[in-house]
């Protein structure tokens, strides 16, 4: 990931663009460029919420290298989530979790199986929160984060003249 600003000593509207690549089993699309929304008119508030866009990138990455590796999959995965879910970018949603299963179970399981159930909070992988200038939350797609796609660089606050 390379983080870079554009343009600083404009003054002007503050964007974040990310590229990054795509594509499914045929075919792929390298070198897309998208910017998230909203543009922003301070570019502390761009800054900072670049910073969340990274974090959040981070736990995806971390997560996914989870799922890959098999090794202590609910330990790792509920201390990544407990942790993750305290940041002001996550987006949760609890979910009821089997230890002996290791994975999600609906409340049938769980009121037959209470003893193996926890009900632990899932920060979701494919949004986060972002923040406009005033401080209000905006849901933002993690449209970078997916099975094909690769986040090559993440460009910071890019000025709109």
């Amino acid at each position: 990931m390379k983080i870079k600003r554009f343009n600083e000593s404009q003054q002007s509207s503050w964007e974040i663009l990310i590229n990054y690549d795509s594509g499914n089993s045929l075919e792929s699309e390298h070198g897309l460029e998208e910017s998230v929304t909203p543009e922003w008119n301070s570019e502390k508030s761009a800054l900072e919420n670049l910073d969340r866009i990274e974090e959040h990138y981070k736990f995806y990455k971390k997560l996914n290298d989870y799922y890959r590796s098999y090794r202590n999959l609910f330990r790792d995965r509920f201390e990544l989530f407990r942790e993750s879910s305290q940041k002001d970018w996550a987006i949760i949603e609890n979910k009821i979790w089997s230890k002996s299963r290791d994975q999600v179970v609906d409340k049938g399981y769980q009121q037959k199986n209470p003893d193996d159930c926890e009900v632990i909070p899932f920060v979701l992988e494919s949004v986060l929160k972002l923040y406009d200038d005033n401080g209000s939350p905006i849901t933002q797609s993690a449209f970078w984060c997916g099975y094909i796609e690769i986040s090559w660089y993440l460009y910071g606050c890019k000025t709109n003249t």
